[in-house]
């Protein structure tokens, strides 16, 4: 079973769209996820960190959980990379709302992971279940 720390675990259930009531949804997914990137690591956008360095965090966060949980196949895996450069350079194609091609990669990564399978063939790949709370 693939082990995830309780970080990676929260944003998880958050791409899946678990803590609705807790974080409403705002403009995006990347605004509604910043009170909880907040609690997760105890720095507030904007005021600790640029909007910018923000970006460049979480794009780091999402794709090392995407890369941990992946389940793809090889051609998938090459398949949803070259997805993720499609994105930040076709703006009229994927996320047209996001000026910047880190925020329409981000959004992707956000459904690459909301859409992964949490149990295949009867067995968990990994588990959800909150360790602490939010």
């Amino acid at each position: 079973m693939i082990e995830l720390t309780d970080s990676e675990r929260k944003i998880i259930l958050f791409a899946k769209g678990h803590f609705k009531k807790e974080y409403p949804f705002k403009l995006n997914g990347i605004e509604t996820f910043k009170p909880l990137y907040t609690k997760i690591y105890g720095f507030k956008v904007e005021e600790d960190i640029s909007y910018e360095e923000y970006l460049e965090i979480i794009f780091h966060i999402l794709f090392d959980i995407y890369l941990k949980i992946k389940e793809e196949s090889d051609y998938t895996l090459i398949h949803n990379l070259s997805s993720l450069f499609m994105t930040a350079f076709k703006k009229e194609w994927f996320f047209p709302d996001f000026e910047l091609p880190s925020e329409r990669v981000i959004s992707k990564l956000f459904s690459l992971i909301r859409f992964n399978t949490v149990i295949l063939n009867g067995e968990k790949r990994y588990d959800l279940e909150e360790k602490d709370n939010i």
